[in-house]
């Protein structure tokens, strides 16, 4: 009987080993993919910070120093099978890092839970296993996308949904006479009946009709002429942005 008993639990270990091999290849391809979709959302998060610093560098910041923790915790961690206390305080700051912000709810829900997560299954000094390592790697890297993606979001969101903006003038026409009226359309080349542009020329408010504001300057003297304004737009995060205008007309 001993002699089948030893047998089969080396069979059993065999199969274990194997197993965990399979389960180790899966979670490194997993983590591979969330470092190539990480990639992809940074190298985004770049092209739209350079384009605009003032609204994109707070938030690429933040996306740029959590990278760079969660690089050196898969250094730290793959250099030792040890959870020591260095190791522990990153992966703790990281998960407590992943709470703060502005981010939406369920995202901070699941954030949380992983957390709690953590906290109840690891100790400092606590030895793991390859398995334990990959999956705590996962979990961070899950956690480090999902960040990435809600601060992008966070930004777009606040961004017009059109990728141009222009104002556009339909004068009648540039050649009057004296006694005639100049008229001309203003309009925006983008338009949404629910905001409320600012529309002033010449110091003067002028009041929107449909989307389009008119202009109608007397023609009292010859001469070449210049009027100017400007429309401000609102934008989702309740400032206005300027888009200045400018025209001649002659009076002959």
């Amino acid at each position: 009987m001993r002699h089948i008993i030893i047998p089969i639990t080396f069979l059993l270990t065999l199969l274990s080993c194997n197993n965990n091999s399979k389960l180790i290849t899966q979670l490194k391809n997993q983590a591979y993919y969330l470092d190539k979709e990480f990639e992809f959302l940074s190298y985004k998060f770049s092209q739209k910070n350079t384009f605009n610093r003032d609204k994109w560098g707070e938030n690429y910041n933040k996306i740029a120093s959590n990278a760079k923790l969660v690089v050196y915790i898969e250094e730290q961690l793959k250099g030792t099978n040890l959870l020591n206390k260095s190791i522990y305080e990153n992966i703790d700051s990281f998960f407590v890092y992943s709470l703060k912000g502005e981010i939406e709810e369920e995202l901070s829900k699941l954030n949380k839970l992983q957390y709690e997560y953590w906290k109840t299954e690891y100790r400092v000094d606590q030895v793991l296993s390859k398995t334990d390592v990959e999956l705590i790697l996962i979990k961070i890297k899950t956690i480090r996308n999902g960040l990435c993606k809600e601060y992008y979001d966070l930004v777009e969101r606040l961004d017009y949904k059109f990728p141009c903006i222009r104002t556009v003038v339909d004068a009648e026409s540039n050649q009057m006479k004296v006694g005639d009226t100049y008229k001309a359309a203003i309009s925006i080349g983008a338009y949404d009946p629910f905001t409320k542009p600012i529309c002033k020329i010449g110091g003067k408010n002028i009041e929107m009709n449909d989307g389009i504001w008119y202009v109608e300057i007397p023609c009292k003297k010859k001469g070449t002429f210049k009027w100017q304004g400007f429309i401000k737009m609102p934008n989702p995060k309740d400032y206005l942005n300027t888009y200045p205008i400018e025209l001649e007309y002659s009076v002959k």
